[in-house]
């Protein structure tokens, strides 16, 4: 079923980039919907989930708030206020740095990393179902046209 039969629309659309942006808007909707799903058992919101991946990635070094905010996939101006909350999940750690008091920087605790281990599972299975339609040739096709996407939108 196409985007237009999906949302009802009667008309047709004015170009086909407008349909596209459409297309876009509408399947990231439903993507957010199923991943804040799957998360709820973990009592995880997708930027929490989001920032102790970046942190796991950091090993144990930990990263700052301000870095870990530029690596986000959503734009979140409220950092740490999530971090926060993270920290009151025992899933991640606030330090001072010894050589300046006034920078933070923010590590992943066992509890943390537990956690991702156990959903990890879960996300894997459900990445999997999402795409099932797709062959890793399509998959890999959509990867280059998102790709040249969001080079175009960075161009503007």
């Amino acid at each position: 079923m196409g985007i237009k039969e999906e949302i009802k629309q009667t008309k047709d659309f004015d170009c086909k980039q407008t349909e596209l942006v459409i297309s876009l808007i509408y399947t990231t909707d439903k993507l957010n919907f199923l991943i804040d799903e799957k998360l709820k058992p973990f009592s995880l919101t997708q930027q929490q989930y989001n920032i102790l991946r970046i942190l796991r990635g950091s090993k144990e070094t930990g990263l700052p708030t301000m870095e870990i905010a530029s690596r986000m996939l959503n734009v979140a101006p409220n950092v740490t206020r999530i971090i926060d909350r993270l920290i009151c999940k025992n899933l991640v750690d606030r330090q001072n740095v010894s050589s300046d008091r006034r920078q933070v920087v923010v590590k992943i605790t066992q509890n943390g990393l537990d956690l991702l281990s156990q959903f990890d599972l879960t996300n894997e299975t459900m990445n999997k179902d999402f795409l099932k339609k797709l062959s890793d040739e399509k998959i890999n096709s959509l990867l280059v046209l998102l790709d040249e996407v969001r080079e175009s939108l960075t161009t503007n």
